[in-house]
């Protein structure tokens, strides 16, 4: 009896979807059906074609104006989405976020419809070669002083971007100049004179042997170390490039003046701190000085540090990125600690991002672990770097 056309196809896909797929279906001989007719007792295994998403390069960027804005009127960003292919991007996803300051923005995209809260950007369909842009209208704030960061995000919709690292652009308006220049008195050569110095200290109490170099504030701590001794109160003075402070050892690292911290037969843990207001948020600060210590209970090494512990000075720099002035605060960002003695060398650098206040605290830290003799702690060339 010759076989049915639709016997053989059925045969056919049987087949077909054992091999591929592996047995998951028996048919039934056509005599044992009950209507004479092949009939499956579970199911065929059909098999089935995963195409991949056709590839969109999209590439963004974003301009402001005016530039620089100006507080309480009007500003423009123009943000661009280019396809640079190989295939189309039916849809886009367009994430975008802005600063505080920018008041009641309006989002105006060259076609399509565009969802601020979502980011869906429908209606694109962008070509090879083509590209949308989206307009947003915000005013500035009337009060608002410093940068404005914005930032955007975009990925295609119905498509898979193999370039994501173009996907990424950000305005800053204005575009600041990098400040080399931030602290006051960086190298203790004085403001009102040279080397001149205030009496202020961090809890407000004035002693006449803590002389702190002006537009700086001393700090100390009188606790138990780690060894089991109390630290002690320490003398801050301003040190000119002569006599005793020249030879053997100099201990002016430039200029005519430097920083010296110490304490006698005593440990210390304390430094100085100083806050810079008026800084633009969101930008970079990076902090280092340099120091050296003299650490040792004798007097004749040709003050030069003696002892067999490698770590019984130690420095550190740190920034408090809010400007609070608690060198103990947990928000102080710490360098490692640098053990150095005699000659000049780096401490630091750290870094941190500057907060919305505009406010950062910077901090140089001496600790002397044994209280020998002579705990001596020589700072100068203090750099604060903002970069935007």
């Amino acid at each position: 009896m010759p076989q049915k056309p639709h016997l053989r196809l059925l045969i056919m896909v049987c087949f077909l979807g054992t091999l591929l797929f592996g047995s998951g279906a028996s048919l039934i001989r056509a005599e044992d059906a009950p209507h004479g007719e092949p009939v499956f007792d579970h199911f065929v295994y059909v098999p089935m074609v995963f195409r991949p998403l056709p590839s969109a390069d999209l590439v963004l960027s974003i301009t402001s104006l005016p530039r620089p804005y100006v507080a309480g009127m009007a500003i423009v960003y123009t943000v661009t989405v280019s396809n640079i292919g190989p295939a189309i991007s039916p849809a886009l996803t367009l994430t975008q976020t802005l600063p505080p300051a920018l008041l009641n923005p309006v989002f105006i995209p060259s076609a399509g419809i565009f969802d601020p809260v979502t980011g869906a950007w429908q209606g694109v369909d962008l070509a090879v070669g083509n590209r949308v842009t989206l307009n947003i209208v915000a005013t500035v704030a009337p009060t608002f002083s410093g940068t404005l960061r914005t930032v955007v995000a975009v990925v295609p919709a119905g498509a898979y971007d193999p370039n994501p690292a173009n996907n990424q652009a950000e305005d800053m308006n204005p575009v600041l100049p990098l400040i080399t220049n931030a602290l006051l008195n960086p190298g203790f050569e004085g403001i009102t004179q040279p080397g001149w110095y205030t009496y202020d200290t961090y809890n407000g109490s004035e002693w006449d042997n803590i002389m702190t170099p002006e537009g700086w504030v001393t700090w100390w701590e009188e606790t138990m170390n780690e060894v089991g001794l109390q630290r002690g109160r320490p003398e801050v003075m301003p040190i000119l490039f002569e006599g005793y402070f020249v030879t053997p050892v100099p201990r002016v690292r430039s200029g005519h003046w430097a920083l010296k911290f110490f304490t006698f037969w005593r440990p210390h843990r304390g430094g100085l701190y100083q806050t810079v207001e008026n800084l633009p948020a969101g930008s970079h600060a990076t902090l280092s000085a340099y120091a050296h210590a003299w650490s040792c209970n004798q007097d004749d090494t040709g003050a030069l540090s003696c002892g067999e512990d490698p770590y019984q000075f130690g420095f550190r720099v740190g920034i408090d990125p809010t400007g609070g002035s608690n060198p103990w605060s947990s928000d102080v960002i710490w360098s490692d600690m640098a053990y150095i003695y005699d000659v000049y060398d780096l401490v630091g650098p750290v870094a941190a991002t500057v907060g919305q206040e505009g406010r950062i605290t910077v901090f140089l830290l001496s600790e002397a672990k044994w209280g020998n003799k002579h705990e001596d702690a020589y700072w100068d060339d203090v750099s604060l770097i903002i970069t935007p």
